[in-house]
Formats: structure tokens, C-alpha cells, sequence
């Protein structure tokens, strides 16, 4: 208990000296070292961004700032003279203060809804204000540096869930939709554990692939460095460990395709990989190669390779030729437009295709 009272303390204290920092910039009396205190304060805090452009709106227009729910209509009753003054002629300075104590009242307010929402805490779940949900759009790849300094690709069409404050915890938990690449740092007192609605992935200090896109039937790991341990949520007794260079494939069944509980549920497979283009210089795998802005597909069926296409080029594809979902595809994209892309598949299998705005029809 009084490890978590320590954190909230901490927490709060760094949120106070954020509302401090903000209402100095917006004085213009912030030297250039708490400028930059501030920058790295809110690099750890994203949550406070959204709040830090309102308050500048407010201090640059004057205007009264936007709701944010009960704590800060309490702050507005208890600062109506400031809100509701009239708008008459002032001086400088004395303009300059109201403008202070409006930016003030407003930090204040977002600081009480902060402080609210943490003392929050369920049993399992991170506090609300602690948890960042970053997403990429089709036809979008993004990076970005978790707090734990592990650094995390993802994919088109994915979703990422972590805590701001996952060096504190005893775990380092995040929640994946889609396909990510991972370099985790190494600290061997805290796993790192990727959960996907399939599979939960223990890592301590490695480099690796998850690909679960819920709409898939199938999930893979790839280990690239390192060493990690696989779960099967829907059989936690197993558990499958994995060396560099191999591969973990869990198919969905017929009866998970249905929603009934079987004990072949899910089938697995675990297996090396291999590059499918290697040079001197140069080595590419199909399970890493979209790091490298590169699309890499071996072997595979127009039906399989329809919704990676989908994916990368933010396009609807429409089979209507049955023979056309069967045409394996072997190849490499790189910087292909969408009309490019079909028409290098055309010199390899007979087809048509029609483009109307975002959907690719092919007959």
C-alpha cells in the first residue's frame, strides 16, 4: 500500500510542476531550461498535450476555456468574477494577471480531474489517465518509444494499449490489435508480456513480430533475438518457448471459427524462417520486411494476400472471379502505387481488375 501511495505522490507532484511550467511559458517567464523541462514533461506525460494547446488557446484569445466535466464547473463557480468579468478597458499588466489567474484556474481544474481519476484504480486494470492508446490507419505504418525505452513498429491497421507507467509496475503489460514489431529493452526484474486476445507473449529482452489482427484466423510470433515464452489463452497449461530465427503459427479451427469450446480449438505450429531475398548486404524475411516499408509476400493466394494488400494501400478488394482467389504470388513492394501493384500481378496471372476510388474490383 504504501509503494502505490509513493507513486501517486510522485504523480502528482510532477503534475503539479507541469501547471507550473504551463503557466510560466504562457507568462512568457519561463527561462529556457524549465522551457525544456516542460518539453520532456509532457514527452512523458502525452496526456497533459491536449490540455497544454487549451490553455495556450485560452491565454492567446482570451476566451474561457473549453468543459472538461464536473471538476471544472466547480472551478468556474468558485472563479465566476473571473470568468464573468465585463469586458471593459484595462491595463496592460492588469489584463495580463486576470488572463494568469484564468490559465491558473483552468491548470487547476485539469489537475483535480487527474488527481480524480487516479485514485481509480481496479484490480487489474491500469488507472484510466495512466493508459495511452496509440492507432495507425490503413495504408499507415508508425514507430514510437514506449516508457520503458522498448521501441515498438506498427504495422497498417493496428492498435497498441500501454501504461505510462509500466516502469513502476511489476509487469511491463501491453495490448496489441494488429501487427507490431517490438525491440524491448532488457530489464530481467520486469517481463515484458504482449497480450492479444489469443496468445500472451513473455518477453525479457528481445526482438520479435506479433501479428493478430482479429479478423485473421491466424496468429504468429516471430522471434528475431532473444528468447521468449508463448501462452495459448484458451490453454494456459501449454506453454511453448522459442529461439531466434523460429516461428510461432496458431491457426484458428473450425470450432473456434464457430464459437464452440473444443479442445482443438486453436492448432499451432512452431517452425524456422527463412529469407526469401538474400544478397551480401542485404537479407529480407516476409515477417519483418514491412519495418523496411517493404511489402514481401511468398507463395501465397490472391484470397490470402487480398487483405495485406487492403491494409497497406487503405483499399476494398472484391473477388468476383472464383479461379483468381487461387493464383499464387510471389514478389516484393516497395514504393508500388495501387495501379502498379495489380498491374505487376497481371504480368504474372491473367486477370482484370477495375479501380473506382478506393475499392479494386477484380473479375
Amino acid at each position: 500500500m504504501s509503494d502505490i501511495s509513493r507513486s501517486d505522490n510522485w504523480d502528482f507532484m510532477e503534475d503539479e510542476r507541469i501547471t507550473q511550467l504551463m503557466a510560466r511559458k504562457l507568462a512568457g517567464e519561463a527561462t529556457a531550461a524549465e522551457l525544456a523541462e516542460l518539453d520532456h514533461l509532457l514527452a512523458t506525460r502525452p496526456e497533459f498535450l491536449f490540455q497544454a494547446e487549451l490553455l495556450q488557446q485560452l491565454w492567446q484569445k482570451g476566451e474561457q476555456p473549453a468543459e472538461t466535466g464536473d471538476s471544472y464547473q466547480q472551478h468556474r463557480r468558485r472563479f465566476a468574477d473571473d470568468f464573468d468579468a465585463p469586458a471593459e478597458e484595462e491595463p496592460a499588466p492588469r489584463r495580463r494577471y486576470r488572463k494568469m489567474v484564468v490559465a491558473l484556474a483552468g491548470m487547476a481544474a485539469l489537475l483535480a480531474l487527474f488527481a480524480g481519476i487516479r485514485m481509480y484504480r481496479g484490480q487489474d486494470a491500469a488507472p484510466l489517465a495512466s493508459r495511452a492508446e496509440v492507432a495507425v490507419k490503413n495504408g499507415s505504418r508508425s514507430s514510437l518509444l514506449l516508457p520503458d525505452g522498448s521501441r515498438v513498429w506498427l504495422n497498417a491497421g493496428s492498435k497498441l494499449v500501454y501504461d505510462y507507467n509500466m516502469n513502476q509496475a511489476g509487469e511491463r503489460l501491453v495490448q496489441l490489435e494488429g501487427e507490431a514489431f517490438f525491440d524491448v529493452a532488457k530489464k530481467a526484474d520486469r517481463p515484458f508480456i504482449i497480450k492479444t486476445g489469443k496468445i500472451s507473449i513473455r518477453v525479457l529482452g528481445t526482438s520479435l513480430n506479433v501479428k493478430a489482427y482479429p479478423a485473421d484466423k491466424i496468429t504468429e510470433a516471430t522471434l528475431i533475438t532473444g528468447k521468449i515464452e508463448v501462452n495459448i489463452d484458451d490453454k494456459p497449461e501449454q506453454r511453448i518457448v522459442l529461439a531466434p530465427m523460429e516461428k510461432f503459427v496458431l491457426e484458428e479451427g473450425p470450432a473456434a471459427a464457430a464459437n464452440k469450446p473444443a479442445k482443438n480449438a486453436h492448432q499451432y505450429l512452431v517452425g524456422n524462417i527463412r529469407p526469401v531475398f538474400e544478397e551480401q548486404d542485404s537479407v529480407i524475411y516476409t515477417e519483418t520486411a514491412w519495418v523496411r516499408n517493404q511489402l514481401v509476400f511468398n507463395n501465397e493466394t490472391l484470397e490470402e494476400l487480398a487483405p495485406r494488400l487492403e491494409r497497406w494501400y487503405n483499399i476494398v478488394i472484391v473477388i468476383n472471379n472464383q479461379n483468381a482467389k487461387k493464383y499464387r504470388f510471389t514478389g516484393i513492394f516497395d514504393k508500388e502505387t495501387v495501379e502498379q501493384a495489380f498491374r505487376a500481378m497481371q504480368l504474372i496471372k491473367s486477370f482484370s481488375y477495375a479501380i473506382e476510388g478506393n475499392v479494386v474490383t477484380i473479375n
